[in-house]
C-alpha cells in the first residue's frame, strides 16, 4: 500500500509526521492577516515530499493556510496509479512573517483528487 512515508524523501519525525516546513517572507493581506497562499503551500509541500527534486509530485490543497498556530488545511499528494494520499498541514509556529507547519498523513487514500473530503 502506498503512503506518504513511501514517497517522502525526508526522515519521519514520528510514524506519520513527514516534516516541519517553513514558508518565509509572507505578507499580511488586508484584514485577513498572515496567510500561506494555496500555491505556496502546494509548492513547499511538493518540494518536501519529492524523492527527486527534479520530479515534484502533484499536490493539491483545498486552499491557503492561515498564519496562526493550530490552523489546518487539507491537501493530497498524487502517488501514481490514480491514488491520492490525503494529508493535513498544521501550523506549529509563526514568527514575524515566517510560518512553520507540519504535514501529517490522513487515514484513507483516495482514487480521485479531492476525493478524501
Amino acid at each position: 500500500m502506498k503512503s506518504i512515508k513511501n514517497i517522502a524523501r525526508a526522515a519521519l519525525v514520528t510514524g506519520t509526521v513527514v516534516a516541519a516546513l517553513t514558508v518565509v517572507g509572507l505578507e499580511f493581506h488586508g484584514g485577513g492577516g498572515l496567510t500561506v497562499d494555496k500555491a505556496a503551500l502546494e509548492k513547499t509541500s511538493a518540494q518536501q515530499l519529492a524523492q527527486d527534486i527534479a520530479h515534484l509530485p502533484t499536490v493539491k490543497c483545498d486552499g491557503g493556510l492561515k498564519g496562526e498556530v493550530g490552523a489546518t488545511q487539507k491537501c493530497e499528494v498524487g502517488a501514481g496509479d490514480g491514488v491520492w494520499l490525503p494529508y493535513t498541514a498544521t501550523v506549529t509556529a509563526v514568527e514575524g512573517s515566517n510560518v512553520t507547519f507540519h504535514i501529517k498523513e490522513d487515514d484513507h487514500p483516495s482514487s480521485v483528487p479531492g476525493g478524501s473530503n
